[in-house]
């Protein structure tokens, strides 16, 4: 699991940018989301009243609203020009995804029609340090294709999708074929995935935590003598899913999960497993830079050669990132 920092740097990629839940999806709009005069009130903008500042091109109170840093490094004009390009077609955005990462609030938007999206980092004063503007690549051709076999979440309790979803603001995986389904999920606990020391794998919620076959099958492949990294410090580049599992679902489809606290995995290549049976401990093994659990279901057993395919989730849920899913006790929970 990467975490993506977007701050006081400029950017020109696609049509450019700027870089530095659960239930149904409201619209904000230009025309009905909210009245100009609510955008244009005395002191500083709101973070969820940047999309209709941007649509209304608000380009210099949104400038002045930037930090020192950022507002050097990305000029009014630079603003003005880009913002202007991006939203020429924009009539909405959906509802936001809101997240705290290391101090700072996140945002993210999609608009109504999936092509673009917009990433805010905001700190506590509601400072501008970060603003990304990001044309998606839908890939229909397989967002449409689910699993044959039904997914139980791999986990019991409560954990937070940090990555997921059908575009690559809510999951960074989506760019990459292999991966484009993929899910990480971590435990977050007063909008923190730690307390105490971010140095230690101890101090994170998720670490030393079940990990729960999502279904029935066999294990065709087990990794299980990677060391764990010092979160944030260093990762194994050389063995990307670091501690892994991959179970034979059957139909083509191959589960795998990865990044398990070294000598925790219990099963066996050929073992047969059932939903809700433990598997191993989360830990941060692989290229992991703090513990977690990253799931996918790929069309072959080699997470290098297969394609991910998109998970039918029992129940029909739709997860995306900074949804929170709660998942059942484990069979032999430890």
């Amino acid at each position: 699991m990467k975490r993506h920092a977007y701050l006081t740097m400029l950017f020109l990629l696609g049509i450019g940018l700027l870089s530095a839940c659960g239930g149904d999806r409201a619209e904000w709009s230009g025309e009905e989301a909210r009245p100009a005069e609510t955008v244009m009130q005395s002191g500083k903008l709101l973070p969820e009243q940047l999309p209709q500042a941007l649509l209304q091109g608000q380009f210099e109170r949104i400038h002045k609203q930037m930090s020192e840093e950022f507002s050097k490094s990305v000029t009014l004009q630079d603003l003005k020009e880009l913002g202007q390009s991006f939203h020429n077609d924009i009539d909405s955005y959906l509802e936001p995804v809101r997240e705290l990462t290391n101090g700072y609030e996140q945002w993210i938007w999609i608009d109504d029609k999936n092509k673009k999206g917009l990433l805010a980092v905001f700190d506590d004063q509601s400072t501008i340090h970060g603003l990304l503007l990001q044309p998606l690549a839908p890939h229909p051709e397989t967002d449409g294709v689910f699993t044959q076999t039904a997914f139980a979440y791999p986990f019991a309790g409560e954990w937070y999708t940090y990555w997921g979803g059908t575009n690559v603001l809510y999951n960074y995986h989506y760019e990459h074929p292999g991966q484009r389904y993929a899910y990480d999920f971590v435990i977050v606990k007063d909008g923190a995935s730690f307390a105490g020391d971010p140095g230690g794998n101890e101090s994170y919620y998720a670490f030393g935590q079940d990990v729960l076959a999502p279904a029935d099958g066999i294990v065709a492949s087990v990794v299980n003598d990677i060391p764990d990294n010092a979160p944030g410090v260093e990762t194994s580049t050389d063995q990307p899913a670091g501690n892994h599992i991959v179970i034979d679902h059957g139909n083509g489809e191959y589960s795998i999960l990865a990044h398990f606290q070294r000598n925790s995995i219990r099963v066996q290549v050929g073992d047969k497993v059932v939903q809700g049976d433990v598997l191993g401990l989360c830990g941060n093994s692989g290229n992991s830079s703090e513990p977690h659990i990253h799931f996918q279901v790929s069309d072959r057993p080699d997470l290098a050669a297969g394609q991910s395919i998109r998970i039918q989730w029992a129940g029909n849920s739709d997860l995306k990132k900074g949804d929170t899913a709660a998942g059942h006790a484990g069979n032999n929970a430890s």
